[in-house]
């Protein structure tokens, strides 16, 4: 079989990295792209005008595989389905087999049709190389890859195989990090390069649609959160305090989190919502911007696929006992991740 990849994409983050590896690797590829987020209809014209990928398919797979609408019955459908995999994957995506590789993104773990996916080529094509994209800072800690043990006796006893994210190689923008934050890992893992200033153009072009935000007046970038997943209402009007003494006397611009409806502060916000943050440092340098955050994985990205260096400062931990889950863990990736910046003095965490 001659390589031909397949990458298969659920937010427009996962399409900036499977541009930027298919110009790495050097291989024809195709994409799916799954219809759940804004502006899709203008990604892929600029996908098709910049002919990076052979085919381009938009697939709307609540519908197309059939995804019950309550929780619970989701949550029966996400092991019951390891029954039907051939027949509901070969239905959906019958050309999935032809391909010699196989890119997901790393959210397989808790994304149920690409779990599925995932095991139907485990189970009738073993000879498809699979592989999985960062997504996000939780990739790089291995405990986040844990199996539920339902979801490990569905795997065993019905799929059967090995079907564990961990058998398939991880692509990564940070070798270094998920070494430094794995150090007896036994998973192939590979780094992603950063995007050369060819891919860099050919992103800019693909998504021109967002070169309107211009961010030059302002010094402060705030991510807000969840509310109420994520803060009590004591921890939410804590932060909202420590935001407002952070930034006093600075042009600040709000990016709220897609699943917030409303708004805490008064300062300016994103026109557009639900767009991964990633986008502007095509059209944006923040080295000189301050990254005001509770806990969001967002704010990495910039170091680790563009090389920007804002300053970060982080509320996790001086709001920890006001918070309904615990952002411990952060301690060591944070850690770690300071070892990339040429000034970790611009990362900070706050303790009181």
């Amino acid at each position: 079989m001659s390589r031909r990849a397949l990458f298969i994409c659920g937010t427009p983050f996962h399409v900036i990295s499977s541009i930027i590896l298919q110009h790495q690797l050097g291989i024809e590829a195709d994409i799916i792209i799954y219809d759940a987020f804004a502006n899709i209809d203008k990604l892929t014209a600029s996908l098709k005008s910049e002919s990076i990928f052979g085919n381009i398919r938009v697939l709307n797979k609540e519908k197309e595989y059939r995804l019950p609408k309550s929780l619970i019955s989701r949550y029966i459908y996400a092991f019951l389905g390891y029954f039907r995999i051939k027949r509901m994957v070969s239905r959906v995506m019958p050309e999935i087999k032809e391909y010699s590789d196989v890119y997901f993104a790393n959210a397989q773990v808790v994304d149920v049709i690409d779990r599925y996916n995932y095991c139907y080529l485990k189970k009738y094509y073993p000879e498809i190389n699979l592989h999985f994209v960062e997504e996000g800072w939780d990739c790089y800690d291995e405990k986040f890859y844990e199996l539920t043990t339902l979801d490990y006796i569905f795997r065993k006893f019905v799929v059967r195989g090995k079907t564990h994210v961990l058998d398939a190689t991880l692509h990564t923008y940070s070798l270094d990090l998920y070494k430094w934050m794995n150090p007896q890992t036994k998973r192939t893992v590979v780094q992603i390069q950063k995007p050369d200033s060819v891919v860099f153009e050919k992103l800019r072009r693909v998504f021109s649609y967002y070169s309107n935000y211009d961010l030059s007046s302002y010094d402060v970038v705030l991510f807000d959160t969840v509310r109420d997943e994520v803060f009590t209402k004591e921890g939410s009007e804590k932060f909202n305090k420590i935001v407002q003494k952070l930034v006093e006397n600075k042009k600040v611009i709000v990016k709220s989190h897609p699943r917030e409806t409303e708004r805490y502060f008064d300062y300016d916000y994103f026109e557009t919502e639900g767009f991964p943050f990633e986008i502007l440092c095509l059209f944006n340098n923040f080295d000189d911007f301050v990254f005001i955050n509770n806990g969001s994985s967002a704010v990495f990205n910039p170091k680790l696929v563009f090389e920007q260096e804002p300053k970060l400062i982080f509320t996790y931990r001086v709001l920890s006992k006001n918070m309904k889950n615990s952002l411990a863990d952060y301690d060591s990736i944070i850690d770690n991740f300071k070892k990339l910046y040429r000034d970790d003095s611009k990362i900070v965490v706050l303790d009181e």
